[in-house]
């Protein structure tokens, strides 16, 4: 785009902002968010009731005009329940919330016990973990427990870090920056337990990441390859 098409387009935008706000200039914030919380209410529970019927599925997206959907094993299965639990957090009596909650956070159960992949923080963290935040109920925790096991077979010694996808024929050892985001559950089990092996899996990756994954001028790479057998950055 040349810098005059940048220009205008930029100045489009604002006036479209700027009215929008306009508009609204009466709204409180309060109200703001009140609305906001009403309308994420609103289409999550159309969103539940929709999937409800389907055994064992999940919302993924919606695309020409359909809903996809993802049972435990895709990486964004604990998305849609661990909306529904931060949605109950703010509408603690409706049960009608916490029932689609529960339900579609059952759902991911299973993903607990796979240790093909180190999404296991979005997808037990975001829907066990609101859970147990939110209920107390024990068989939250152990959810959280299994499922940080399971995350920390992928650890190296060598490597220093969590494996994230399976070794194929470019990779041998791949870590992606989003690997950081599945270190909380870690820290949650030792928290739960006492048991200082997830911590120290979190902190080693964490500490490795940092050593490896940032240019000198701070941005990041997405993949590191490391050597499995030496710890050496390969890629």
């Amino acid at each position: 785009m040349k810098n005059m098409d940048m220009t205008a387009f930029i100045a489009a935008a604002l006036v479209v902002a700027v009215t929008a706000c306009g508009r609204n200039r009466e709204e409180s914030l309060r109200t703001m968010i009140d609305r906001c919380y009403d309308t994420a209410l609103s289409q999550s529970m159309m969103l539940a009731e929709s999937t409800s019927p389907l055994e064992g599925m999940l919302p993924r997206t919606f695309e020409d005009g359909e809903l996809k959907t993802t049972d435990y094993r895709g990486w964004v299965c604990g998305f849609f329940p661990g909306t529904l639990w931060e949605l109950y957090e703010h509408f603690p009596d409706n049960a009608r919330l916490r029932g689609y909650a529960e339900e579609f956070t059952a759902r991911v159960f299973p993903a607990k016990d796979m240790t093909s992949t180190h999404d296991l923080g979005f997808m037990v963290f975001c829907s066990s973990g609101n859970a147990w935040r939110l209920t107390g109920d024990t068989k939250y925790r152990d959810v959280i427990l299994a499922a940080s096991q399971s995350l920390a077979t992928r650890y190296n010694e060598k490597t220093g870090v969590i494996m994230s996808w399976n070794p194929n024929k470019v990779w041998k050892y791949p870590v992606i920056i989003d690997n950081m985001m599945n270190l909380e559950m870690l820290f949650r089990a030792t928290q739960l337990t006492g048991d200082s092996i997830y911590w120290n899996v979190a902190v080693n990756h964490a500490n490795t990441t940092l050593k490896n994954h940032f240019r000198p001028d701070y941005s990041s790479y997405h993949v590191v390859d490391y050597h499995p057998e030496t710890g050496e950055v390969r890629l």
